[in-house]
């Protein structure tokens, strides 16, 4: 298991057990490190609310 945290902003944030398979196929590699595909959208919910993320918007850190 691959565990990773996608960091939305400074208040939102997931955290992730991937598989090898799952984690190559969401991410891909940047400059500045892995992110979620380009392309990619997510739907978050938390504490009641709900956001469509996507993933060029987002940071993805390893854990």
């Amino acid at each position: 298991m691959i565990q990773v945290a996608v960091i939305i902003d400074e208040r939102w944030s997931i955290r992730l057990d991937l598989t090898e398979d799952e984690y190559c196929e969401l991410t891909e590699v940047a400059p500045e490190g892995p992110r979620l595909r380009r392309g990619l959208r997510l739907t978050i919910e938390k504490e009641g609310v709900t956001r469509v993320v996507t993933g060029d918007r987002c940071r993805l850190v390893l854990l």
